[in-house]
């Protein structure tokens, strides 16, 4: 199977174990190759502290995405931030990950979580918005070179259930 790392870690009371990990051009250490960034409309809220979204509306993509929600959620708690009790409303709005970011620069939403990458994605076919967004809680890795609000996490994981003999595997 291939999956996120975070629903590896969901799977490893299974027995799954973990073979490979992906490579690619964003990521150089399978070890720490996603996150979540945390984004605003830097027009609406020229100020970047997580404080002034009390009350506000989140948008991300699914309930259970690692990336797409749970990781800045879990850098929201570490923060002893309850984002249910703190944000007026959270938006889960699908796979779309754009439309994230459409939605904070048109006022549907005042701040979005989305996976890394997403944002320098997005901006190669609107370089014109680049100074539209806030980084949220941003965090600096010399070696990553996507903007990010979370640590960094392990990258999609190749596995195989514990049933899998080892000749098939490795294959």
């Amino acid at each position: 199977f291939i999956s996120s790392s975070g629903m590896y870690r969901r799977m490893l009371h299974t027995g799954v174990r973990d073979v490979a990990a992906v490579q690619g051009p964003n990521i150089s250490n399978a070890n720490y190759a996603e996150g979540s960034l945390l984004v605003t409309n830097a027009k609406r809220y020229p100020i970047g502290n997580i404080e002034q979204f009390q009350g506000k509306i989140l948008a991300a993509g699914i309930t259970v995405g690692f990336t797409g929600y749970l990781a800045g959620i879990y850098e929201l708690k570490r923060q002893n931030i309850n984002a249910e009790s703190f944000f007026s409303r959270i938006d889960f709005i699908g796979a779309n990950q754009f439309e994230i970011l459409e939605r904070v620069l048109n006022g549907k939403a005042d701040i979005g979580i989305l996976r890394t990458c997403m944002l320098e994605a997005y901006l190669e076919d609107h370089p014109d918005e680049a100074d539209d967004f806030r980084i949220i809680n941003e965090k600096a890795s010399p070696n990553f070179p996507c903007r990010h609000s979370t640590d960094l996490y392990p990258s999609w994981v190749f596995g195989v259930s514990k049933n899998i003999d080892v000749a098939t595997a490795t294959q």
